[in-house]
């Protein structure tokens, strides 16, 4: 299965919140997010920017937008991996 970017209006980034810029908090590979597909569902997702440096007290350092960006997608990803279990 080969890597694809994954669009900023994939499901990944608009349910349950719409994320319109991918947060990079500490960039290592690029500026976009890759993600492995089969059978038309999302099985693996790579962020280039360290999400979960935000997530800290402090949040990293980085700007208000950016930090609650990286709160949203989290959830987002949680959200899909929920809903498409079943």
């Amino acid at each position: 299965v080969e890597e694809v970017v994954v669009p900023l209006d994939d499901v990944l980034h608009r349910r349950p919140y719409p994320v319109p810029f991918l947060p990079i908090v500490a960039p290592h590979g690029g500026r976009d997010a890759l993600g492995w597909k089969v059978d038309g569902r999302w099985v693996a997702y790579y962020h280039p920017g360290d999400i979960h440096d935000a997530w800290a007290d402090g949040h990293a350092g980085v700007r208000p937008e950016v930090w609650e960006a990286c709160y949203q997608l989290g959830v987002n990803l949680i959200y899909y991996a929920h809903a498409e279990y079943s």
